[in-house]
């Protein structure tokens, strides 16, 4: 069973943000960076119960991205 996942306005902000701040547009390493990064937030539509609850709302669930010490929260 698929899932929706929804990037809100403000989640598409900061991805723009981003890409822009790590120059994805200059950096092959850096755009894929950032494409794994998207392609983990899409993950969640057929496994979202791998990411734990958040603390702040038991609604939502939180995506842990990257590698210590560069560790990325997602709600």
């Amino acid at each position: 069973m698929a899932y929706h996942v929804r990037l809100t306005g403000r989640s598409q902000k900061d991805l723009r943000a981003i890409y822009e701040y790590i120059k994805a547009d200059r950096s092959d390493k850096a755009f894929a960076w950032y494409l794994r990064l998207k392609e983990g937030i899409l993950t969640l539509r057929e496994l979202p119960d791998r990411c734990p609850i958040t603390p702040e709302n038991s609604g939502l669930r939180a995506l842990l991205f990257g590698k210590r010490p560069h560790v990325y929260r997602v709600i």
